[in-house]
């Protein structure tokens, strides 16, 4: 079971095992040879990466060969990051294996309490929820009880039950504990001469035993020993549970309150033996949160802060050589007692113990206990702190602020950020702040914002990015400096470039990179020119990790213009470059999704295979999840389902791959994604016939009208041109010429500075197609030049990948040929075209060809040829999966 379970983890999460080692230290002994570190990324990239790896953990361990039952108690307590992990994994529609079971107290919740907002959004992912109310007690119920626990006729006990139950309402640890109570006030006692049971309660006094839980419990541990008493407090301080060598560190030294502890251990095993707490591995616990409620209680409510305060002191003085082990217990009893703590030098130490605290807790992470800590932190400091202390406040508002982000309380962030802008001594000293900053813009989707203040930053790191003038004639500037910065430059010299060592330099190209990220979604020709200056930069002053990803950018720059095998040169470089970076250090990695999304859908698919890129995609989709890096993983897995669209894949398989991948960044809670995904999602379903109107994206999944408002309100420019050129294809398909022209003259409102390359060759494609047509059915010549630009481009493509581009340029050949009645010609065309889709497996173009051939060969009067042709386009279509084509075509074309 244990190999098995071994090799379930490792197939799953592989080297991702560090993420989970600091929460789930015993996984080294699943690992044994575990000695990578996880990468570093922002806490909120850590955070993501750390939810997509536990996902995959669970689906390792609970398997059907080997299902697993998880139960957690007292979920009325968990912060919103954990309810959001349990959400994760209870939703995952991989997972069949898993039965969760969860407890809380309804009495402590609300219909705005976390735990209920969660348990809402669980159910609403169609996840079914059982909900089993466990209540008090009846009066039948404690009789039958109260009978088998003193093995006496249910009947002959009811005495006994009615004034149990009079006392103690049915609840289970009250009923228990008052009896126990009477047994040991000897109010219940087994007579040896009857060999019976007897209870007396009219020799009671009116108040002898308390009428709830929390104060009967008080009240049997004040009878215990004095000793024992005190080691009840003293756990009860600590909270629920605690190791035993931190409890034994209590024992040296003096007591508190007039009491030693040099027998607190003992003290903690007769507790133990009176059912009050247990030991389990190590640990001594409380067997219920009320025993350490009522345990606490017995401190008066003014001491609370001396006990804290004095239990973090004997802790801190016994385990002065193991303090990382015992780091949270000191200083969660510190905090506590933190207002007896007057002196400057020891606030400070506190301060410095809740920052080590908080970036534990952010390595993780576990940020809402980070957020507590670093917060704890600044609170100890004063008005000379910046000052006196500036490192310690520097970093303790530093982390808070990225940490709040992380969070999604940007108020707050902003506080701690405006804290460093004002108070850090240098410009290097706000970098970490900056990108805090940033990295917030973008989550709260301001990428246009985010852009403009991190140029800011760029002309401070020496790096000034023009702001002004006509973008494309900046990007040719740009463009022509870097051609010659390259120069005649092999690919072992542009490899063995030294690395890069000007810290400011290196932040400068990790800047650049995020705003790249940004600007690509919002303003692509500023993407054009940051990735520009990332090559320049990497010529110039050395290569660094983000450099791998500045040679893919400039490869994608050179395929925007054509030059498709210097951008698959570069493509490739870039591929090198990032392997060796990722040899030397696992950094490396955190660049990888972002470079395979710019290779595989910007690149390679002009001189290899579209369907060569599918693994690759979706590779670098569970690897951008696994760095937290959720814009990348979103474009991989948007371009591997455009790709697959493109390739001519079933239809029915499209879709269920947009489906799998809407689901994930749904769970994420980043419904971008469905946005951008929409218009093809919406297109396949047209043309699996889920539509009223095929023509219009408008059904499940989109309203073609409000998506193009909101993309005219957030000027995603591309995201526009993708609707229009979607629109005008559909409407193409289904013979609507007029409108498929509108849509395009719609599309031509907008620049594509840069473009993939299943939407550039779409284009050049399907605007050929519609111009051709438009030139047969609207008797205008106004349309032929856009025409012959289309045979050009597909002309040059076709001659890059004839497997990719050439039966489309012989379509396009043949349409021509069909308009200027060259009739022979177009004969040849169509029928080069149909076995050339064939022969590559476009299916989707196949019918299309048999299509136009079957028009064409009507227009000729062979009108057997041309049902024959129709016939063949229509078992095409449902080969693809396109039945409402299919069906138009058999309503409108006979064969």
């Amino acid at each position: 079971k244990f190999h098995q379970t071994q090799k379930h983890l490792q197939e799953k999460i592989g080297s991702n095992a560090a993420v989970l080692s600091h929460a789930i230290p015993s996984l080294c002994r699943i690992f044994p040879h575990l000695t990578v570190e996880a990468a570093k990324v922002d806490i909120a990239q850590a955070h993501h990466r750390f939810k997509i790896v536990f996902q995959q953990f669970v689906r390792a361990i609970a398997t059907p060969d080997q299902p697993l039952v998880l139960f957690l108690d007292d979920l009325q307590w968990a912060d919103p990051q954990s309810l959001s992990l349990i959400e994760s994994f209870t939703t995952d529609k991989q997972n069949k294996s898993l039965l969760f079971i969860g407890s809380y107290r309804t009495n402590e919740i609300s219909e705005l309490h976390p735990l209920t907002v969660q348990l809402r959004s669980i159910e609403s992912k169609g996840v079914l929820v059982n909900n089993v109310e466990v209540g008090y007690l009846s009066r039948e119920d404690t009789n039958e009880l109260i009978s088998d626990l003193i093995q006496t006729s249910p009947c002959l006990t009811f005495s006994l039950t009615d004034e149990v139950h009079r006392k103690t309402s049915g609840s289970v640890l009250f009923v228990l504990q008052y009896l126990k109570t009477i047994y040991d006030e000897g109010y219940l006692v087994f007579s040896s001469s009857s060999k019976e049971w007897k209870w007396d309660f009219l020799s009671m006094e009116p108040n002898a035993i308390p009428n709830n839980t929390l104060q009967l419990l008080s009240y049997k541990i004040t009878k215990l020993a004095n000793a024992t008493v005190l080691a009840l407090k003293i756990l009860a301080c600590l909270g629920f549970y605690c190791e035993d060598f931190i409890l034994s560190s209590i024992e040296v030294g003096n007591g508190i309150d007039g009491f030693g502890c040099n027998n607190f251990i003992s003290s903690l095993n007769a507790a133990v033996k009176e059912g009050l707490v247990e030991y389990v591995e190590s640990n001594y616990m409380f067997v219920h949160d009320q025993i350490r409620l009522a345990a606490y209680s017995l401190i008066p409510e003014e001491d609370k802060e001396k006990w804290h305060l004095w239990v973090g002191q004997k802790i801190m003085a016994g385990t002065a050589s193991s303090q990382d082990k015992t780091l949270f217990y000191i200083v969660g009893q510190f905090n506590r007692g933190s207002m007896l703590i007057n002196n400057i030098q020891e606030r400070i130490l506190l301060a410095e113990l809740n920052l080590k605290a908080g970036k534990t807790s952010m390595a993780v992470p576990a940020v809402v206990p980070a957020a507590y800590y670093l917060k704890k932190g600044i609170e100890l400091l004063d008005k000379s702190s910046w000052k006196e202390h500036y490192h310690l406040s520097h970093q303790l508002y530093d982390h808070y602020a990225e940490v709040q982000y992380c969070i999604g309380q940007f108020q707050e962030m902003n506080k701690a950020l405006d804290e460093v802008f004002a108070c850090a001594k240098c410009f290097h000293d706000k970098i970490g702040a900056y990108f805090t900053l940033i990295n917030s813009l973008n989550a709260q989707r301001k990428p246009d914002k985010a852009v403009e203040f991190g140029i800011a930053v760029l002309s401070q790191l020496g790096e000034p990015i023009p702001k002004y003038g006509e973008v494309k004639s900046i990007v040719m500037v740009e463009l022509a400096k870097s051609k010659q910065s390259i120069g005649n430059k092999t690919d072992d010299d542009l490899l063995t470039i030294d690395a890069m060592k000007d810290k400011d330099k290196i932040h400068a190209m990790r800047l650049m990179y995020n705003l790249a990220v940004s600007s690509f979604m919002c303003d692509q020709g500023m993407y054009c020119v940051l990735a520009l200056r990332m090559l320049q930069m990497s010529l110039c002053y050395g290569l660094c990790d983000a450099s791998a990803f500045a040679f893919a950018s400039y490869g994608c720059l050179l395929s925007g213009i054509d030059d498709f095998h210097g951008a698959y040169r570069f493509g490739k470089l870039s591929l090198r470059l990032l392997g060796a970076s990722k040899s030397k250090k696992d950094e490396g990695s955190f660049f990888l999704p972002g470079i395979y999304f710019l290779v595989q859908s910007f690149i390679f698919p002009w001189v290899d295979q579209y369907r060569a890129s599918l693994k690759p995609l979706e590779y670098a989709f569970t690897s951008g999840l696994s760095y937290g890096q959720i814009i990348f993983s979103m474009a991989n897995a948007r371009a591997e389902c455009y790709n697959a669209f493109q390739c001519g894949e079933e239809l029915m398989k499209v879709e269920k791959r947009i489906k799998k991948y809407t689901k994930v960044f749904s769970d994420l809670k980043h419904q971008l994604f469905l946005q951008y995904i929409s218009p093809v999602w919406q297109a396949t379903l047209n043309l699996m016939g889920h539509s009223e109107n095929p023509e219009q994206l408008t059904g499940e999944v989109m309203s073609q009208e409000k998506m193009i408002n909101i993309c005219l309100e957030n000027k995603r420019e591309r995201s526009l041109i993708e609707i229009y050129h979607i629109c005008s294809w559909l409407a193409y398909l289904f013979g609507n010429y007029e409108l498929a022209s509108r849509m395009i003259e719609n599309r031509k409102q907008f620049d594509l500075y840069l473009g993939p390359c299943f939407l550039l060759s779409n284009i050049w494609f399907f605007d050929g197609m519609v111009a051709l047509a438009a030139c047969h059915t609207l008797k205008t010549d106004k349309w032929m030049g856009v025409a012959q630009k289309s045979l050009v481009q597909m002309e040059k493509c076709a001659s890059v990948c004839p497997l990719n581009y050439k039966h489309r340029f012989l379509l396009l050949q043949a349409e021509l040929a069909f308009l200027l009645e060259e009739n022979e010609n177009a004969e040849v065309s169509y029928n080069d075209a149909i076995k050339t889709a064939d022969e590559n497996g476009f299916v989707q173009d196949q019918a299309l060809a048999y299509e136009r051939a079957g028009y064409f060969y009507m227009k000729q009067g062979k009108t057997s040829i041309a049902s024959q042709h129709f016939g063949l386009s229509h078992n095409a279509y449902l080969d693809w999966g396109a039945q409402s084509k299919a069906n138009q075509l058999r309503l409108f074309c006979p064969f």
